[in-house]
């Protein structure tokens, strides 16, 4: 039996769960190689991965009201006006059977905004942590969705926050020790948030900080003295006589071809 489950694809197991209550606990018993993508966004997918990375199998299910996708081998597609109850319905026995891992979730705030709390309830029922998180915000009236999200579903390795704007009093707690941050409106990160971030590469855009507090952040790194997990730091600078004080730091010259090649780069 582990032999034919091991060879059947998500679609065809969760289709085989579906023919008994025998079946289902079996599929269940089965040890899961998957990993999950989810997409909640204006056209909601679910992508279900092999865990080997060497073999991109990737098989989806698609919530979309464009009746002219026909489902295949690797695609399957629900007609739906409102697909988010359908989609959270039909995950949740997916997530139930194959019991496979979240390791990226892409929530658009815009895509059902008076059901992102219940969403972001529904998320952390199937899995308080996640690898990857992107949000997705263009208003300010989102901002305490986003507060919620973050508060609620740990981040452990990459979190992208693709936002525009924030009320002027916005605050928000960043997860810790990254290994990949980005967040494309930073006016909210002052420079006390700045020295407590943990991250391994750091993206700050849209920031409001001074020459000189991004030349004593710099500094305070270059020294040792923080952020010794930091290997990479992009943010935004003012212009040319900006950039001049914030580079006043110490240096050396070398022709090293592997420092070189580096900075190429």
């Amino acid at each position: 039996m582990e032999h034919v489950l091991c060879i059947l694809n998500p679609f065809e197991l969760i289709k085989l769960s579906l023919t008994s209550s025998k079946a289902k606990n079996d599929v269940k018993k089965f040890k899961t190689r998957f990993r999950v993508l989810v997409y909640l966004t204006e056209n909601p997918r679910v992508q279900i991965k092999g865990k080997s990375k060497k073999k991109r199998r990737l098989w989806e299910y698609c919530w979309t009201i464009d009746k002219s996708m026909t489902t295949n081998n690797h695609n399957v597609f629900y007609f739906l006006e409102n697909p988010i109850k359908d989609m959270m319905k039909r995950f949740s026995y997916i997530q139930e059977v194959l019991r496979c891992h979240i390791e990226y979730i892409n929530f658009d705030l815009h895509y059902s905004p008076t059901e992102n709390k219940l969403i972001t309830d529904w998320l952390r029922s199937l899995q308080k942590s996640v690898d990857k998180i992107v949000a997705e915000a263009f208003n300010q009236k989102f901002d305490d969705d986003l507060k919620y999200l973050l508060s609620n579903i740990t981040v452990s390795k990459k979190l992208w926050l693709r936002t525009t704007r924030h009320r002027d009093d916005f605050e928000l707690e960043i997860p810790q020790g990254l290994l990949y941050l980005n967040v494309s409106n930073s006016r909210f990160i002052k420079y006390g948030q700045l020295l407590r971030l943990k991250a391994v590469n750091i993206i700050l855009r849209e920031s409001i900080l001074t020459s000189q507090e991004i030349s004593g952040f710099l500094k305070s790194w270059m020294s040792g003295e923080s952020h010794l997990d930091l290997d990479a730091f992009q943010i935004n600078v003012s212009g040319p006589e900006a950039m001049e004080e914030i580079m006043d730091l110490s240096d050396e010259m070398t022709t090293d071809p592997n420092v070189m090649e580096k900075m190429r780069k």
